[in-house]
């Protein structure tokens, strides 16, 4: 067993371990059709910008009473204009919101990242002040940057790094 993985069944046996029930395991190929519900539940239909490619592994995935209620994950930032890993989609079914379980699975997945540097490219609202994610990032830690970055539309982007 190596040790990524020991680190990962460390992790989830503590999130396991919570007090709502909540369910944490990380995504695998067959999830697909349970992820782009929840996409297009907080997004829209967001299948063409790759969200559903290669599942194994690649989300954090929180369930209640078996439906699932929030995901998320850190990806390798290679198709992205940002250097370093990136947190990658991330959203919360509406009635699951603001009980910390996007900070609690996205806290547990910094422990399991190698990388130096991690963004988070969050989508800002038209009309919005701040992007949807900032209060769960600067809780994190993070903040925002305006390094690191190769391109980036400062409309609907901020750059954060922890």
């Amino acid at each position: 067993m190596t040790q990524t993985i020991k680190r990962k069944d460390e992790i989830l046996g503590r999130l396991n371990n919570n007090p709502n029930g909540f369910l944490y395991r990380f995504s695998r190929c067959d999830d697909i059709a349970l992820v782009n519900d929840l996409l297009k539940l907080c997004f829209g239909d967001r299948s063409e910008y790759g969200a559903l490619d290669h599942l194994d592994d690649r989300y954090l995935l929180v369930f209640s009473k078996g439906k699932l209620i929030a995901m998320t994950g850190i990806d390798s930032a290679q198709n992205s204009p940002f250097t370093g890993d990136e947190i990658d989609w991330t959203c919360c079914d509406p009635e699951y919101r603001r009980l910390g379980i996007i900070t609690g699975a996205l806290s547990a997945l910094l422990q399991l990242n190698t990388s130096k540097t991690v963004f988070c490219s969050c989508y800002r609202q038209p009309g919005k002040e701040k992007a949807n994610l900032h209060n769960i990032m600067i809780r994190l830690g993070f903040q925002c940057e305006l390094y690191g970055y190769k391109a980036f539309d400062q409309r609907y982007f901020k750059a954060c790094s922890v």
